[in-house]
């Protein structure tokens, strides 16, 4: 399930999750909404949270984020946020990120630091009960890339020259019935994970993804949000932690293809991998799984109504050395009218869940969280969000049982922000 603030599907910086896993990124991304557009952005804010985990609390929190968005990355990014938060004690927690990228070759190089930070209640199954510290070091390198037409061309003439003769046809790079997408070759991401919290040993985790090929197209959709089409081929990768690994490959994923006023994704791939030991024929592990990934979505609306329909297979490996299987759909449905926004999200799973030496467990998890955004002045913003689910991280949960209950977070929160 993603979740919602100012109207519109939350999203944070790229050196962090693609989705907010944690209560503190989601409180976080209230007041640090995304800014379009190219060139230099800052902003500031001051948050003022009353609101109910397993108990009520109240936090204040300041933050802030500076960065300098290319066109096919940020140039340079850095931001963090401080929170203390009351229930029953103090508890601090903190974030750091930031990021620097050369262009055009798009070589960018991110650091997220979380220091004991929650999970939200629908947070995947990479994080443990209770405060986690997580540090994440990842790297990212596309080596050529570029408008279609420029990279066909210089093929054609390259490989004209390299037989010494003349193109016979010479391919036009501004030809407007050519792709005006880019084409990308070999684009690479990697990342670090190191999980630990205060009475807990740190965990580690690797992973790797390499797409030979693939194409992108930008696109701004009429809500207001980029949802660039991308075809990938073949990416594929791994994760690799002390006790495990997993290696996974899509064989075709197709993102946000319009479809008169649908945007539609699709893909298809598989996962395989196992956590344990090796057994004799050092082939295999004591636990050993595959399975299809896949994902199939749609996405439509104006800048009035906005609405999302996504089912998903994926396969999860955790740096504590277990593995899941997430079976998931999920929705939602959100209302722009003037400077009050309200949405609605929705989402069902079933995951099943193998460790080593123990059966496997399978469970049903979901639920449903509400937004309301109320703008108050240019720089003030009040939000209410209230998320009730069935989840492996209810708030009273101090050790990763596999044994979803039901929780509820809600907050109410008051912000000031200057340069969004």
């Amino acid at each position: 399930m993603r979740h919602i603030a100012f109207g519109a599907l939350l999203v944070i910086p790229a050196v962090a999750s693609a989705d907010p896993d944690t209560v503190e990124t989601e409180l976080r991304a209230l007041a640090l909404s995304p800014t379009d557009g190219a060139g230099f952005h800052a902003a500031a804010f001051a948050q003022l949270v009353e609101g109910h985990t397993d108990e009520s609390e109240g936090s204040l929190a300041v933050g802030g984020e500076i960065y300098d968005r290319g066109a096919n990355c940020d140039y340079v990014r850095a931001g963090g946020q401080a929170r203390i938060a009351y229930a029953g004690g103090l508890h601090p927690t903190a974030e750091q990120w930031g990021s620097v990228c050369i262009s055009p070759i798009t070589m960018e190089i991110a650091h997220h630091l979380e220091w004991d930070v929650r999970p939200s209640l629908l947070a995947p199954l990479l994080l443990r009960a209770g405060e986690n510290r997580r540090e994440t070091v990842t790297f990212h390198w596309t080596p050529l890339h570029g408008k279609y037409g420029h990279i066909l061309g210089a093929v054609a003439a390259g490989e004209a020259k390299r037989q010494g003769v003349a193109p016979t046809d010479p391919v036009d790079p501004e030809d407007p019935k050519l792709p005006q997408g880019e084409l990308v070759i070999f684009d690479v991401r990697t990342a670090w994970t190191m999980l630990w919290s205060a009475d807990h040993p740190m965990a580690m985790e690797q992973s790797a993804e390499a797409t030979p090929f693939g194409y992108v197209r930008r696109q701004l959709a009429p809500w207001g949000e980029e949802r660039d089409y991308t075809v990938d081929i073949g990416a594929g990768g791994g994760d690799f932690v002390d006790n495990g690994a997993t290696v996974h490959v899509w064989l075709v994923r197709i993102q946000n293809g319009r479809i008169g006023p649908l945007y539609a994704t699709g893909g298809i791939g598989i996962t395989g991998g196992g956590v344990g030991k090796f057994l004799e024929a050092k082939m295999h592990r004591e636990v050993d799984v595959t399975t299809p990934r896949a994902v199939l979505g749609i996405e439509t609306g104006g800048s009035r109504v906005h609405g999302y329909l996504r089912g998903t297979n994926e396969f999860e490996l955790n740096p504590d050395g277990f593995v899941a299987v997430d079976q998931r759909l999920a929705g939602g449905l959100g209302l722009d009218v003037g400077n009050t926004r309200a949405l609605l999200d929705a989402a069902i799973a079933k995951t099943k869940v193998w460790r080593p030496q123990t059966l496997p467990v399978e469970a049903a998890t979901g639920g449903a969280s509400v937004a309301l955004a109320q703008h108050l002045t240019p720089h003030l913003d009040a939000t209410l969000h209230v998320e009730v689910a069935r989840s492996f991280y209810a708030a009273d949960v101090k050790e990763l049982d596999f044994m979803p209950r039901w929780g509820v977070n809600a907050f109410a929160a008051l912000q000031a922000v200057v340069g969004r």
